[in-house]
């Protein structure tokens, strides 16, 4: 079953060539966080898939990732080895991987941006070196101070891991001797948590960049208690903190709609009405679209091609993959008429879907994100008054609207 329900308007499908390939390397984890949309949520095609990735199968996508380089002549291209938890494979392993990766991509021509997404409990001094000397960025997991993060996030017996992610941090600093190499941190965006003690602590640490993910909720499972407008205000008082204190640290979610409010063409999935193509590797060589998507439905991701049979150009165009990079694509109707659509491209795909009308729905976070956006625009016009040569607007949705 791909992608049911939802609208496909090839007429929006501004043809972008993959940027980024995420490869799932491994297909289990050693945590068991209570919100995990892989485990936790309605797919469960996991269970079926290897534990591992193998050889074969690395070589094989290597071979289609340096394929397709040279049919976009494509100067550059993001791998990011994903999971599961990825460093489960082992240190040598996943240095193989990256090697095989890179090596294929170099005899294209095609620069590699190596990266590594892990819960970070397993970051050992030998798997720091071996990331370390492939130049390979690694973001972790995690969701602020040891009493927040342990709530949710914890391994197979219930206990919490913030201090194993700590040591694999120190481990990561102590070995690069500064932070070229920690990509920075994805946090689970938790409304009974006072902004200001998320903010505090991901400046206390020292991270260059965070992220604050929306809960993976859609229609059917959107908490009964929820009250519209929540998170967003939730992310306003967080932005507010945030843009009255002078630090170093890069908060995406806000960098990202203050470049659209300004002018800037691409976000990524979770706003933006284009963002960078993505594609999915499982470990069975199967292609898939964004992963997030699984907690919608089983098989949802599934594009039927595999590295095996089929090369990375029959997959690039299809409306599961261009749904999530050339919003329009597949935006409801609402959406596209929407004075923000250019900002918040509809939010994340997944965080529309219901039973009843599929993904042809707007997200259920589509009053927080209002308030959102709305709430950064006007702060960006009364930070930049006195510069007429700066325009805060978002009118291009217009070129949208007038083709519904």
């Amino acid at each position: 079953m791909l992608f049911m329900n939802i609208p496909s308007r090839s007429e929006f499908d501004q043809n972008h060539p993959v940027r980024t390939a995420v490869i799932k390397v491994a297909s289990r984890c050693n945590l068991a966080c209570t919100y995990c949309y892989i485990y936790e949520m309605a797919d469960q095609s996991w269970r079926r898939q290897p534990q591992v990735i193998d050889t074969t199968t690395i070589e094989a996508i290597a071979k289609r990732l340096a394929e397709y380089a040279q049919y976009r002549s494509l100067s550059a291209l993001i791998v990011v080895a994903h999971g599961g938890e990825p460093l489960l494979i082992g240190p040598e392993r996943l240095a193989h991987f990256f090697t095989t990766i890179s090596h294929g991509l170099d005899t294209v021509g095609c620069e590699t941006h190596l990266g590594v997404q892990t819960n970070g409990t397993l970051l050992s001094m030998e798997a720091v070196q071996k990331l370390k000397s492939r130049k390979v960025h690694i973001g972790i997991s995690l969701d602020g101070p040891p009493k927040v993060n342990d709530e949710h996030r914890v391994d197979k017996h219930g206990i919490g891991t913030s201090g194993a992610v700590l040591d694999g941090l120190s481990r990561l600093r102590e070995a690069t001797n500064s932070r070229p190499l920690l990509g920075g941190f994805l946090s689970y965006a938790d409304i009974s948590v006072p902004p200001i003690v998320q903010l505090d602590y991901f400046i206390e640490l020292g991270a260059a960049q965070v992220d604050f993910l929306f809960p993976n909720f859609n229609h059917d499972t959107l908490p009964k208690e929820y009250r519209n407008g929540a998170l967003g205000r939730w992310m306003i008082q967080l932005f507010n903190l945030w843009m009255d204190r002078s630090n170093q640290l890069e908060v995406r979610t806000f960098t990202v709609i203050m470049r659209l409010l300004l002018g800037g063409k691409f976000g990524y999935e979770s706003f933006g009405a284009e963002s960078q193509k993505t594609i999915a590797v499982e470990p069975d060589g199967t292609y898939h679209a964004s992963d997030v998507l699984k907690s919608a439905y089983e098989g949802v991701t599934s594009t039927g091609m595999d590295v095996w049979h089929h090369e990375i150009r029959e997959v690039e165009s299809m409306p599961l993959i261009a749904a999530t990079s050339s919003k329009a694509v597949s935006a409801a109707n609402e959406c596209l008429a929407c004075p923000i659509f250019s900002v918040c491209g509809g939010g994340l795909v997944a965080h529309r879907y219901s039973k009843a009308q599929g993904f042809n729905r707007v997200s259920v976070y589509c009053e927080d994100i209002k308030l959102l956006v709305r709430h950064i625009m006007d702060r960006l016009k009364k930070e930049l008054m006195g510069r007429p040569d700066v325009t805060v607007s978002v009118s291009s949705f217009s070129a949208y609207s007038h083709r519904v």
